[in-house]
């Protein structure tokens, strides 16, 4: 079975894509809620031929897999969002790699 990897809010794909690229033996899901973006990620994706990626137009938190993944990654999730993805990995028991954009913006409480 080929390892499965998730691409939480992945807005035009770049990263995930590559790695989609230069790991064909992995299995890729990108999701992202904005429906252009999913657009633009799905016909990225047809150009380049890969076969093994699907694109998912969905909220982060909306988000049910149908199976366990085995790595969770997320570049620009901010806010409540990152939340969503580590408890999404969590649940499935997955590495997860983030990198939110929003680092300067928390507020101490």
């Amino acid at each position: 079975e080929k390892p499965l990897i998730i691409d939480f809010g992945c807005g035009s794909g770049n990263f995930s894509l590559s790695l989609a690229f230069l790991l064909p033996n992995c299995d890729f899901i990108l999701i992202d809620r904005n429906k252009v973006a999913c657009e633009f990620v799905q016909k990225r994706v047809s150009q380049a031929g890969l076969n093994n990626v699907t694109v998912v137009c969905e909220t982060i938190e909306g988000f049910i897999p149908k199976t366990k993944f085995d790595i969770g990654i997320s570049m620009h999730a901010c806010g409540s969002a990152s939340d969503y993805v580590q408890l999404q990995c969590i649940r499935s028991n997955a590495i997860y790699l983030m990198c939110p954009c929003c680092g300067g913006k928390l507020k101490h409480s």
